[in-house]
């Protein structure tokens, strides 16, 4: 097997994260090392020619587990356009994403040579779990095309710290570990995502459940990537990675959800102030919910939100039944007013009949909400 891991980091801070807190969780036993000793390792790190210097002395430890390579924005070029100009006039988190989609196009071509090749797509603030890599790659070994899991975000400002007591201690981390530092540093916008918060989510990509304090149950419709098996479909997702890339690329039956902490945990870190500002509502309503999944998700992503996905920091037991039972009810009520909303399609207006044409047509048709419209020119212009 040949895995072919991404990771894409520029900025002197976002770089000194990476190598000081994300990189040594990546290098515990059950992670890049266990990679190694099913194949071959390449590690490819997209950054820009100003923050190389960041990546020293820590980035060394990679070669021990593999071949790494540095592919520079500065070069990259969209068509004729450097890449770097083709972004400038996008905004935000847009500039991120586009620049994040065109590098991963840059590596998938890289791996269509060898049918034996796998992509693992990482972000630079993904704390993993010890053996989360391995027990991803174990799946595919089964026969599983592709792997996803969700993420519980975590504040960088308090998590950071605990995060590196962690590793000071020399033995390797467990997902119960990472929960419980979950549990204990949140998100705003993670906590955005229980069902009892105050400020509810506008957009529920995922739902969550407190399980006293003990874990959080969720149900999370737009998972990550975590493996990949490389395939020519890979370049034709349009949107972000976390949307449409996997759905795009392989079957239902042929991608496996994470469905536990025990197996597979990662945290993302984010700044306090990473979307400080942002609407929320009361209380999740099942048609809300509904809505949320015809206007934003396709079809498709029901064999994500389907899933119970249990964090836990003890073994499970009966306190969970009751959350479980609450979580499935709302799911139920959703799916119920979902099919509702589509038997009556004929009394819409024409906006409305767009959406559900995106949501229960072809994947190929799916309208991606991450799809901005400067994001959506973009697609019209390269040459």
């Amino acid at each position: 097997m040949i895995y072919h891991v991404f990771m894409l980091v520029w900025g002197e801070r976002f770089v000194r994260d990476f190598v000081e807190v994300s990189l040594p969780y990546q290098c515990m036993a059950g992670n890049l090392p266990g990679l190694a000793q099913d194949g071959e390792v390449f590690y490819h790190i997209y950054t820009d020619h100003d923050s190389l210097a960041a990546f020293e002395p820590e980035v060394q430890v990679l070669s021990q587990y593999a071949t790494p390579h540095f592919h520079l924005l500065d070069d990259m070029r969209v068509g004729k356009t450097p890449l770097l100009d083709w972004v400038k006039d996008l905004k935000g988190p847009e500039i991120k994403y586009e620049i994040q989609k065109r590098c991963v196009l840059h590596l998938t071509d890289r791996t269509l040579a060898d049918p034996d090749s796998e992509i693992v797509l990482l972000d630079s603030n993904f704390i993993l779990s010890e053996g989360t890599l391995a027990n991803a790659a174990t799946h595919m070994q089964d026969g599983a095309k592709a792997v996803n899991i969700n993420f519980l975000r975590v504040n960088a400002e308090s998590a950071l710290p605990a995060l590196k007591d962690a590793l000071g201690n020399e033995t390797p981390v467990d997902g119960r570990a990472l929960v419980q530092v979950a549990l204990d540093h949140p998100h705003h916008l993670q906590e955005s995502f229980f069902v009892d918060a105050e400020n509810f989510t506008s957009y529920p990509s995922q739902l969550c459940w407190r399980v006293a304090d003990k874990g959080i149950l969720a149900h999370a419709y737009i998972p990550h990537p975590l493996i990949v098996k490389s395939t020519p479909q890979i370049k034709t997702y349009q949107s972000t990675m976390d949307y449409d890339l996997v759905l795009r690329s392989w079957l239902d039956d042929d991608i496996y959800m994470c469905d536990g902490s025990d197996e597979m945990m990662v945290l993302k870190y984010s700044s306090p102030d990473h979307l400080a500002k942002r609407d929320g509502t009361a209380k999740i309503t099942a048609q809300d919910l509904a809505l949320f999944l015809i206007t934003s998700t396709h079809q498709r992503h029901r064999i994500f939100g389907d899933v119970a996905v249990r964090y836990h920091v003890d073994e499970i037991d009966e306190s969970w039944r009751d959350v479980e039972q609450a979580a499935a009810a709302l799911l139920k009520s959703a799916n119920q007013e979902l099919e509702f909303i589509l038997s009556n399609a004929d009394k819409l207006d024409a906006k409305f009949l767009m959406h559900i044409k995106s949501h229960t047509g072809p994947i190929e048709n799916y309208m991606s909400p991450a799809l901005e419209p400067a994001a959506l020119n973009k697609l019209g212009e390269e040459k």
